[in-house]
C-alpha cells in the first residue's frame, strides 16, 4: 500500500499563483485485534503495518518476548491487523486502564504516569558522546525517506550508539515509535542497550513505551513534557531534548552523556 499520494493543489510563488501535484503522506486508520477482539484503532501511515502491531503491543507490555507471539496477519484491504499470541491475555483488565494520548496519531495507550511503579528502573551502564547524539539525529533525518518525499511527519529511530539500526516514520509520533521497537522485538535485538530517537517531542506515554522495553536513553529533537520528565528521573532513564549541531539540553540522569 502507498505512502505517499498525489493530491492537485494550488501553489502560490511571488503573488502568482500556478496548479501543482503536490506529495503528502498517506493517513489512513487500523483496527488491531488480539486473538479475535478488537483492541485499538490507530490512524496510521501504511508502511510497516505488523510492525506498528506488534510493536504496540510490545510497548504496552502486553507482548513480553517472541515466544509469546503465534501469528501477525495484515490486511491491507480490511484494513486490519490480527495478532494471535500463544498464552490467553485477558483483555478486559487492560481495557480499563487505557486512556487517550497525547501523540499525533490519536491512538490510545494501557501506560499512564501512575504505572511507574510496575516498570522495571533502568540499570544499564550505557554511555554515548555527546556529539554522537548529535551525529545520530543528523543520521536520522537523512536517512527520512518520506519526510524528504512528502513532508508532515515523524520519525523514530533505533542507535547502538554509533549507526541507526532501524527508523520508521509515520503521521504519529506514538506509531513511529511503535514501528521501531516492533522490528526490534521481531528481529531478536536487545532494547536495554539501545538508544531511542524521535523527531517529535517527547510525552509521557512515549517515555514509558521506551521505559517498558529497558532502552535507557531517549533522545528528542524538540521538547519533553513535565511528566516525561518526571518518569525519566524515576526511572533512571536519561532523557535529552533540543538537539542541535552544538547544543542540547539533559534532564535526566546525565551521567550516560559523555
Amino acid at each position: 500500500m502507498e505512502e505517499i499520494k498525489k493530491i492537485k493543489a494550488i501553489e502560490i510563488k511571488h503573488g502568482e499563483s500556478c496548479g501543482i501535484e503536490a506529495l503528502v503522506p498517506r493517513e489512513l486508520p487500523f483496527t488491531i485485534y488480539l486473538n479475535e477482539e478488537k483492541l485499538v484503532a490507530l490512524l496510521a501511515t501504511p508502511k510497516e503495518l505488523k510492525e506498528l502491531a506488534v510493536g504496540y503491543l510490545y510497548s504496552e507490555g502486553i507482548l513480553k518476548e517472541l515466544a509469546d507471539l503465534k501469528e501477525v496477519l495484515v490486511d491491507e484491504e480490511k484494513r486490519t491487523i490480527s495478532i494471535t499470541t500463544t498464552k490467553k491475555i485477558h483483555l478486559d483488565k487492560i481495557i480499563d486502564r487505557r486512556f487517550i494520548t497525547s501523540g499525533s496519531g490519536k491512538g490510545s495507550s494501557f501506560f499512564s504516569v501512575s504505572d511507574i511503579k510496575d516498570i522495571k528502573k533502568s540499570d544499564s551502564k550505557k554511555t554515548v558522546s555527546s556529539s554522537d547524539v548529535s551525529l545520530l539525529m543528523e543520521a536520522m533525518y537523512e536517512k527520512s525517506e518520506l519526510h524528504k518525499k512528502a513532508g508532515g511527519v515523524h520519525a523514530s529511530a533505533i542507535s547502538d550508539g554509533k549507526k541507526i539500526v532501524t527508523i520508521s516514520e509515520d503521521i504519529g509520533r506514538n506509531n513511529t515509535i511503535d514501528k521501531v521497537l516492533g522490528y526490534c522485538f521481531l528481529k531478536g535485538i536487545k532494547a536495554d542497550d539501545k538508544i531511542l530517537l524521535s523527531t517529535g517531542r517527547t510525552s509521557s506515554e512515549m517515555l514509558l513505551k521506551a521505559a517498558s522495553t529497558g532502552i535507557p536513553i531517549v533522545v528528542s529533537r524538540t521538547a519533553a513534557t513535565d511528566l516525561a520528565i518526571q518518569a525519566a528521573r524515576e526511572l533512571e532513564i536519561t532523557l535529552v531534548s533540543y538537539i542541535r549541531a552544538d547544543a542540547m539540553r539533559v534532564y535526566a540522569n546525565e551521567w550516560r552523556i559523555t
